[in-house]
């Protein structure tokens, strides 16, 4: 039994590859946007349960934006025969399948990626924080809990989604760095 072995492209990403990419996934990660603009996903603006829903959701759109990202990627930065949207989930499979220790590598490179966003989503919350304790809470009956500023809020889920829009365009582009050549 033979192993085909990819062609491992050297050198950066084109520039161009890489705007193209990262326009197309902006646009095609929106649903993730979406949910990041949730208030209720934060525990303190709503009930427990509604949280983990909202949070089970976010965690289904990033598993389906990873799957799908090389097909972005294909669609707005074709490579001839070797990469396009037509064969672009079958060549990360086929590239899966032949280079595991490769695909694992790229894999990781979104995870670290994706873990850097998520830090500096976090840096813009500290930064601006976006709920705090409410003052007149215990003397006044009506007060909420919280105060929750929805501008601050949405400040840190935009930066979010732009720094994860990062990682996903890495991830695809580098994916379509490695597709081998056609048959």
């Amino acid at each position: 039994m033979t192993t085909v072995q990819p062609q491992h492209r050297s050198g950066p990403v084109p520039l161009r590859v890489l705007s193209r990419v990262y326009a197309a996934v902006l646009v095609t990660h929106l649903p993730i946007l979406a949910a990041l603009l949730l208030p209720q996903g934060r525990s303190r603006v709503s009930s427990e349960p509604v949280a983990g829903l909202v949070a089970l959701l976010l965690i289904s759109l990033v598993v389906a934006a990873t799957v799908l990202c090389p097909v972005a990627c294909a669609r707005v930065a074709p490579d001839g025969d070797r990469w396009h949207q037509g064969n672009a989930l079958s060549q990360v499979r086929a590239y899966r399948r032949t280079d595991r220790r490769g695909y694992l590598w790229r894999l990781a490179e979104l995870v670290i990626l994706y873990t850097l966003a998520q830090c500096l989503g976090g840096l813009v919350a500290w930064m601006l924080p976006y709920i705090w304790d409410n003052p007149s809470y215990g003397t006044d009956p009506a007060a909420d809990r919280w105060v929750f500023h929805y501008g601050r809020f949405a400040v840190q889920a935009v930066t979010l989604y732009v720094s994860v829009c990062v990682a996903f365009t890495w991830f695809a582009c580098r994916l379509r760095q490695v597709a081998p050549p056609a048959h």
